[in-house]
């Protein structure tokens, strides 16, 4: 990893999400995101995502994004098949709808 100091340079790379950490489980990211609102960082919360949950939408002080996904998954991928999502977020709400809408 090299770090460079370009304030220019680090404004037009804003919104990009350039680092993908990796959390456990669904209460670790659920944990996380509880400690991040109490730190006052903003973020998306937690989601379901297309393979496990993701915590989005939370920036670096150079507006990069910087987001969390679990290393468990509720969907296990088909290993004879190419897994192809669209659009994640359309995917993620969906399934959320879904969820909230049942008894």
């Amino acid at each position: 990893m090299g770090l460079r100091l370009n304030p220019e340079r680090a404004r037009a790379a804003a919104g990009f999400d350039y680092f993908s950490i990796g959390v456990p489980d669904k209460d670790a990211i659920d944990q996380l995101a509880a400690r991040l609102t109490g730190l006052g960082e903003q973020h998306a919360g937690v989601h379901w995502a297309s393979i496990g949950w993701i915590l989005p939408e939370l920036h670096d002080p150079d507006g990069h994004e910087v987001r969390f996904y679990t290393l468990q998954h509720h969907t296990e991928p088909d290993p004879d098949a190419v897994t192809v999502i669209n659009d994640p977020r359309e995917t993620s709400e969906r399934h959320e709808r879904t969820v909230a809408s049942q008894p």
